[in-house]
């Protein structure tokens, strides 16, 4: 956030310092958002990490693509056009996720395939552990679709308990088979199990509206202005 603060330029490409992408590989991204896209990504074509970081960033890469419903890879190769950075800086809170405010105001979104090279020298600081931190912080701030999936889940039990108990007055009413006490007792547990879960999605769904709003997550965002110069003296 603070070198965007620092860029000028038509378009802004962020790199990292380990080189496992060649700056040669910049020429792609920028041939393509010259043509097309706010931000294009350099997609690694065969990625050079161990099977556990592997494992944690497609971890993340799946939770991105299912809060924010974009079809595109995350890396921190990526060219954006300047406009897009200057929204990206009007993002204020603590907990910055770049590509998470990017899709806030573009769905415009591109990829290139680049090389992926081994790292020379050091180690990776994001562990297995730091990737599903960032998963989880991603759909805290920027979803609230935890708290849908417990209200889901609670619709879910509610109505598994009352068609548990609408069988069994079936059976006692018309057939006259007897129904066991533990069955009557497995009915409201799980009935009120479903309507405590409920309540609680009800709750967190006002919760999450409040939070929404908290992060300043944008209705809409003017890049550029296109006026008739003749319309407007007419106006004026």
């Amino acid at each position: 956030m603070s070198g965007f603060s620092y860029c000028h330029g038509k378009y802004v490409v962020t790199l990292d310092d380990d080189l496992q992408n060649p700056p040669e590989e910049i020429s792609k991204l920028y041939d393509l958002i010259k043509r097309k896209h706010d931000v294009v990504y350099g997609s690694p074509l065969e990625k050079k990490h161990s099977k556990f970081r592997n494992l944690g960033s497609e971890f993340v890469q799946f939770v991105f693509r299912q809060t924010f419903a974009i079809d595109v890879r995350l890396t921190s190769f990526r060219i954006l056009k300047k406009e897009i950075v200057d929204l990206i800086l009007s993002y204020e809170k603590s907990f910055t996720f770049i590509d998470g405010v990017i899709a806030w105001y573009t769905k415009d979104i591109g990829s290139v395939p680049v090389k992926h090279i081994t790292r020379k020298e050091g180690k990776s600081g994001y562990s297995l552990k730091k990737l599903s931190v960032l998963a989880l912080n991603m759909v805290t701030n920027f979803s609230i679709v935890p708290v849908q999936i417990v209200s889901i889940i609670g619709l879910i039990f509610a109505l598994t308990s009352f068609s548990f108990g609408l069988f069994f007055l079936i059976k006692k009413v018309f057939f006259g088979i007897p129904v066991l006490g533990f069955a009557s007792l497995i009915v409201l547990v799980t009935m009120f199990s479903g309507v405590q879960l409920m309540s609680l999605g009800m709750l967190g769904e006002y919760i999450g509206r409040m939070h929404i709003n908290i992060s300043n997550r944008p209705q809409y965002a003017v890049r550029e202005m296109v006026s008739n110069n003749r319309t407007k003296q007419k106006d004026i």
